[in-house]
C-alpha cells in the first residue's frame, strides 16, 4: 500500500478518503438537516394492479403526504411501489412537497 494506515476507526474504515460519497450521503441523512437534503419516507398506500384507484400516500417527517404534494420519477410509476415501501425524498417547497428519488431496500 502507498503507505496509507487504512486500520479502522470508531467511524469507518473510509475516513480518511477525500470526496467520499458515502460519507456525504450519511451526512444529507443526519437527524436536524437543512432543507433540501434528503430523507425517509414510508409509503402507505399505494394503487396496484387490483386496485388501480388506491391513493398515493407516504408518510414523510411525521405527516401525510397525498398525490398533489407528491412527485416521482417515472420508473415508480404506475405500480413500482406498495405500502411499507421505504423510498427516499427530496423535501421541496419548505417541505410542503416531496419528490420520490427511489426505493430503499435492505441488503
Amino acid at each position: 500500500m502507498s503507505g496509507m494506515d487504512f486500520a479502522p476507526t470508531m467511524k469507518g474504515v473510509c475516513e480518511d478518503v477525500e470526496d467520499n460519497p458515502y460519507q456525504r450521503l450519511a451526512r444529507i441523512f443526519t437527524p436536524g438537516a437543512e432543507e433540501g437534503s434528503l430523507c425517509l419516507g414510508t409509503v402507505a398506500s399505494w394503487p396496484d394492479q387490483d386496485h388501480p384507484t388506491r391513493p398515493h400516500r407516504v408518510i414523510a417527517g411525521g405527516t401525510s403526504q397525498e398525490r398533489e404534494d407528491l412527485l416521482s420519477s417515472p420508473g415508480l410509476l404506475p405500480y413500482g411501489l406498495a405500502a411499507g415501501d421505504q423510498v427516499v425524498l427530496l423535501p421541496i417547497e419548505e417541505k410542503q412537497r416531496y419528490i420520490i428519488l427511489c426505493k430503499a431496500v435492505k441488503v
